[in-house]
Parts: C-alpha cells; sequence; structure tokens
C-alpha cells in the first residue's frame, strides 16, 4: 500500500504541475500538501500524535503544520487541503472558455480519483494496525510448541544421546524463528520493532521525487520564457529594420 501511495503521489504531482501552472500559488499549495500527506501518514500510523515541525518546515508554515497536528486524522486534513487546492486552481466559471472549462473539469475529474486512492490505502493501512495476530492463533501455537520442544529430548535420547542437545536446540530455533517472524508481521508500523517498515524511507524518496518534478517544471517555464523572449526580439529586430527601410525609401524619394 506504500507503494501504491508513493506511485499516486508521484503521477498527481507531475500532473499538477504541468495542468495548473495558470495559477501558481493554488498549485504549489496543492504540491506541498502531497509531501505533507505522506509524512503524516507515517506518524499517524504509529500512532504518534505530534509531527517535528522540522520534517515539515521546509514547505509548511508553522500555522499550517500547527493545524495539522491538531487534527483528529492528519492524513484526512491533508487530503482536504489538496482538494481545496485544485479546487481553487481549476475552478470554472461563468466566464470561462467552453473548451477550457471541459478539459478543467476532465482534470480535476482524474486528481480527484488519485486522491480517494490515496485516502483508501491509509484506510487498508488502519485496517492492518487495528486486525492484531489472533489471542487464540497465538496461545495455541506457542502452547503446542512448548509441549513440542519439551518432549523432544525425552524422544530423542535414546537414538542419538549427547547429540540430542544441539538437535533440540536447532530446532527450537528454526521453529520459535518461524513464530517470532510471524509475531513481527502482525506489527508493521511500529518503529520500535526490528522488522517495522522503513517509512521514512519512502517519505524521503516521495520527497526527493516531488524535488525533481518541481525543478523540472521550472526549467520548463524558464525555457518557455526565454522562447518568448527570442520571439519578441526578433519581432522587435525585423520592426527596426522595415522602419530603417521605410525611412531609406523616402530619403530617396526626397533626393529626387
Amino acid at each position: 500500500m506504500w507503494g501504491r501511495i508513493v506511485a499516486v503521489s508521484r503521477y498527481l504531482v507531475s500532473t499538477i504541475l504541468v495542468h495548473t501552472y495558470h495559477t501558481p500559488q493554488s498549485r504549489d499549495q496543492a504540491v506541498v500538501w502531497i509531501g505533507a500527506f505522506a509524512v503524516s501518514t507515517m506518524h499517524f500510523l504509529r500512532r504518534e500524535t505530534s509531527i517535528p515541525c522540522d520534517e515539515l518546515a521546509v514547505f509548511l508554515s508553522p500555522d499550517e503544520i500547527q493545524k495539522l497536528q491538531s487534527s483528529l486524522h492528519p492524513p484526512l486534513y491533508a487530503s482536504d487541503q489538496i482538494r481545496a487546492a485544485l479546487k481553487d486552481s481549476l475552478n470554472v466559471t461563468a466566464d470561462t472558455p467552453v473548451s477550457l472549462a471541459s478539459a478543467w473539469s476532465q482534470q480535476l475529474y482524474h486528481m480527484e480519483a488519485s486522491i480517494d486512492k490515496l485516502i483508501e490505502d491509509v484506510g487498508g493501512m488502519e485496517r492492518i494496525r487495528s486486525t492484531p495476530v489472533p489471542i487464540a492463533y497465538v496461545s495455541h501455537l506457542r502452547t503446542f510448541l512448548l509441549a513440542y520442544l519439551l518432549s523432544l529430548p525425552y524422544l530423542w535420547e535414546s537414538v542419538w544421546g549427547w547429540a540430542t542437545i544441539p538437535a533440540v536446540t536447532l530446532s527450537a530455533y528454526a521453529l520459535l524463528g518461524i513464530e517470532g517472524a510471524s509475531d513481527e508481521c502482525g506489527v508493521p508500523f511500529d518503529k520500535t520493532r526490528t522488522n517495522h517498515l522503513a517509512m521514512d524511507s519512502f517519505c524521503l524518496l516521495l520527497l526527493a521525487n516531488i524535488q525533481q518534478f518541481v525543478q523540472q517544471a521550472a526549467d520548463r517555464e524558464l525555457l518557455l520564457k526565454q522562447s518568448e523572449m527570442g520571439v519578441g526580439t526578433v519581432q522587435s529586430k525585423e520592426k527596426l529594420a522595415e522602419g530603417e527601410n521605410s525611412k531609406g525609401g523616402m530619403h530617396g524619394q526626397v533626393g529626387r
């Protein structure tokens, strides 16, 4: 599910930067709240009520961080901010041309669908976090393993003699290791456990991807402005040359 959050966030950021360049402020708000969504999801799944400000200070103001932390469900708050920013950016009014209004409506529809996927993935991980391994399964498995391992020396001693000790030790290590692995799988989000999901790495990867998309969008805008300036310069030179030619023609007529 974390993999889909990263993939959908990448798609969403790329789409926003390409299709909402006409409203820079709303566009930037939508992008930064996608990053905040990932970070807040990580802390929410870990049951951490406070989010370190230094993790969000790069792209959120102190007031925005405070509102995010004080919300009952930070990922839902962040997703709501993404929706609001996209609505402002692709808002269709009576003055909007029909062709542009149709395009904006389609883009907003697909972006809303991506936000819905993000929320679904958070809900799926909430169910995993809230569904521990059944106590009946745990107690039955551990009781059976204990009884089985305690009986092994009595069963093998007459056959293997002193070799029974390493044989039982290896058997216990293998079987108890399987039981321990099943217990670890039931708690994937707790960072105090050895085998927890590396959600910090997931968030860092996504933030690096967002930074890359923003840099690429800035490069495209710079190239576009340079090309427009180049066209304007060429047109100015052409007009200047036409003016000089007309002046030269007038001087020639006067000389005659």
